[in-house]
C-alpha cells in the first residue's frame, strides 16, 4: 500500500497497529516470548547441526544474566560484542537486554584500529569476543584508556572467563530474580555503527522501546507462514540484528553459521535446511549465479535483496531458482531501519519499493524545500519512532534529525505511482560485499605516505557485480617524482581488510577540483572515475 499527499508532498506506508507493549524492557519480553513454546526449536548451528529449543535458549540467557549481575556491571554500563554466529551469542545478547546494558556491536573481520576507533567513544565496560580474535581485542585494548574485562566465546583463551563454563553449571530458573530495568523507552538497548558527515562509523543508540516497535512490519511474516529465516550477516549489521530478534519474537527458527559468505557453503546450508526467507546483498547473488553447483532453491517464499542497488539483470537472472518464491529488493538505514521494499510482483526496474508500514517520506531540495513526484532531492524519513541519536555526538544527531524527520544524506525521487527512486547513495560511504568502506578512512592511510599532498577515494558502482570498484586519486609533492602509484596501492591494500582494498587502482591528478571553500569536490573525482572504467574496465 502506497499513499500520497500531494498537498504535503508526503509519501506513506500502510499503518499497523502495535502488537506488542513497546514499554517494556527487551530482554523481558523475549524471555516470556520463549517460554509460550519451550519444546520449539528456535535455533540450529549449520556448522555443528546442533539444534536448541526456546527453553534451552531461556535457561541459557538467564544463566548468562544471572552470573553478570553478581559482577559490577550496571544499568547502562555500555557492553562489546566481537562476535561470529555462534550458539551461545543469542543467549549473551538477550541476557545483556534484560540487564538493562547497551551493546556495542563491532565486526568479528575488524582490525585494531577500527576497535580503537569505536572503542574509546563508547568505552565498553566488557566485551564478548570470540576466543580466535581475544588477542587482537586485548592488543587494542592495551592501547586505550579503557579497561573491560573480556569474555569469550567459541574457544576457551587462558586467563579469559568463558562463556560455556557459565552455561555448563546447574541452575535452577525458579531462582531467578528478573531485574528491574528502567526507563526503557529511553533506555539504549544496542549502538550500532553507522557513517555521518565525517565518512567515520558513529554509534547510533536504538532504545528497548524503538526495536520493539520497529519489529512490527515483520507481523507479516506472521501471515505469510514463514519457517526458517538465514543470512550470513553478523549482529554489527542491522540486518543480522533484525532477524535474531524477529526471528525470536514470532517463533522463527534461525539457521545460524560463523562461517561468511561462501557460495559452496550457501550451497550446502540450502541442501540441508528448508530454509524460506533469506537475505543476502546483490553481489552475493551475483556470486551465486556463476558457480555451476547451483540449483532452484524450491523451498524458498522470499529472497531479500538489501546493502546496495538491485539491478534489474540481477533481479530477472535469480527469479527463475525461486520456483515457489519472489526477490524483493529493500532500502533502508542503520538509524531508521528498513523503509521500503519491493516484491518481483510489483517491483518496477531500479525501483527499491514503497515506503514501508508506519513509515512517512518526503523529498526536499538544499533549502529544506519538500519536492513532487520525479523531483530530486534528499530522502528524509518519519519511522513510528525515531532512534535515540548518535552515541555523545549531539552535533550530528541534531543535524540529521530535524522537527522529527530523519534526514538521511540519499538522494532520489518517487515517480508517480509511489515508487522511490535512488540516484546515488550517502554521500561518503562506499560498499563491497555488503561491508561499509569509508572514503576518509582510506585517504588517511594514503595520506601518511610521504610525498602525497592530497588524496580523495571514490567507488564505482558495478551493477553486474553488486559492488563499488574503489579508487584512489592523488595529488602529490612535485618534486617526489619517484613516488609511483603502484607503491600506493600496495601501502594501502597490506593495510586494510579485503572489502577496503582499492580494487580500482591509483591514478594521480595534477589538480583536484575544489569548491569556493578549497574541498576536494568528491562528485567531480567520482565524474573521472567514472569515465575512466567506461573506457578500460567495463565490458
Amino acid at each position: 500500500m502506497k499513499l500520497y499527499d500531494p498537498e504535503k508532498k508526503i509519501w506513506s506506508g500502510a499503518k499497523y497497529d502495535v502488537i506488542y507493549n513497546s514499554n517494556v524492557n527487551l530482554g523481558y519480553l523475549i524471555l516470556n516470548v520463549l517460554k509460550k513454546t519451550p519444546d520449539m526449536v528456535t535455533q540450529v548451528s549449520a556448522d555443528t547441526d546442533a539444534e536448541m529449543t526456546c527453553r534451552e535458549m531461556r535457561l541459557r540467557t538467564m544463566k548468562i544474566a544471572s552470573y553478570l549481575m553478581e559482577t559490577n556491571l550496571k544499568q547502562g554500563d555500555v557492553v562489546g560484542v566481537i562476535a561470529a554466529n555462534s550458539e551461545n551469542l543469542a543467549p549473551v545478547v538477550f541476557a545483556c537486554l534484560l540487564l538493562g546494558l547497551p551493546i556495542n556491536f563491532l565486526s568479528p573481520v575488524m582490525n585494531e584500529h577500527d576497535i580503537i576507533f569505536m572503542y574509546s567513544k563508547t568505552k565498553p565496560k566488557a566485551i564478548f569476543c570470540d576466543g580466535n580474535i581475544a588477542k587482537n581485542v586485548q592488543g587494542a585494548i592495551d592501547k586505550m584508556t579503557i579497561k573491560p574485562v573480556i569474555f569469550t566465546l567459541m574457544t576457551k583463551v587462558a586467563g579469559l572467563q568463558f562463556i560455556d563454563d557459565w552455561i555448563l553449571v546447574d541452575f535452577d530458573e525458579k531462582n531467578f530474580v528478573f531485574p528491574n530495568t528502567k526507563h526503557v523507552d529511553t533506555l539504549t538497548a544496542v549502538i550500532l555503527c553507522s557513517s555521518g558527515t565525517t565518512g567515520l562509523p558513529k554509534g547510533v543508540c536504538h532504545s528497548h522501546s524503538q526495536l520493539i516497535e520497529r519489529m512490527l512490519p515483520a507481523w507479516n511474516l506472521r501471515e505469510c507462514n514463514y519457517e526458517v529465516l538465514f543470512n550470513f550477516s553478523s549482529l554489527y549489521w542491522m540486518s543480522g540484528l533484525w532477524f535474531v530478534l524477529v526471528g525470536t519474537l514470532y517463533n522463527l527458527k534461525r539457521i545460524i553459521t560463523t562461517k561468511d559468505f561462501d557460495p559452496d557453503w550457501m550451497i550446502n546450508i540450502f541442501s540441508r535446511y528448508r530454509i524460506t526467507h533469506f537475505l543476502t546483498s546483490p553481489s552475493a547473488l551475483v556470486a551465486l549465479l556463476r558457480n555451476r553447483d547451483f540449483m532452484p532453491l524450491k523451498s524458498v517464499k522470499v529472497l531479500m535483496a538489501s546493502g546496495s542497488i538491485l539491478s534489474k539483470g540481477i533481479s530477472q537472472a535469480i527469479e527463475p531458482f525461486l520456483p515457489n518464491g519472489m526477490i524483493s529488493s529493500s532500502y533502508g538505514t542503520t538509524e531508521a531501519g528498513f523503509l521500503a521494499e519491493s516484491f518481483n510482483s510489483s517491483h518496477r526496474a531500479g525501483s527499491v519499493g514503497v515506503p514501508a508500514p508506519n513509515v512517512q517520506m518526503k523529498i526536499v531540495n538544499d533549502f529544506g524545500t519538500k519536492l513532487g513526484t520525479n523531483e530530486e532531492g534528499e530522502i528524509c524519513v518519519k519511522p513510528s519512532v525515531l532512534f535515540s541519536g548518535y552515541f555523545n555526538d549531539e552535533e550530528s544527531t541534531k543535524s540529521t534529525i530535524k522537527d522529527g524527520w530523519i534526514f538521511t544524506g540519499d538522494i532520489g525521487y518517487f515517480d508517480e505511482e509511489g515508487f522511490l527512486f535512488i540516484i546515488d547513495r550517502k554521500k561518503d560511504v562506499l560498499k563491497f560485499n555488503g561491508y561499509q568502506v569509508y572514503p576518509s578512512e582510506l585517504e588517511t592511510i594514503i595520506n601518511e605516505i610521504d610525498g602525497v599532498k592530497k588524496s580523495c577515494v571514490v567507488g564505482v558502482f558495478e551493477q553486474d557485480k553488486g559492488n563499488d570498484l574503489i579508487f584512489g586519486f592523488v595529488e602529490k609533492d612535485p618534486t617526489k617524482e619517484q613516488l609511483s602509484a603502484d607503491y600506493i596501492l600496495e601501502y594501502v591494500n597490506n593495510k586494510v581488510i579485503d572489502a577496503k582494498m582499492l580494487r580500482g587502482g591509483v591514478q594521480f591528478m595534477k589538480n583536484f577540483p575544489t569548491s569556493p571553500s578549497g574541498k576536494i569536490r568528491r562528485f567531480d573525482v567520482k565524474k573521472v572515475a567514472q569515465e575512466f572504467y567506461d573506457k578500460t574496465i567495463k565490458i
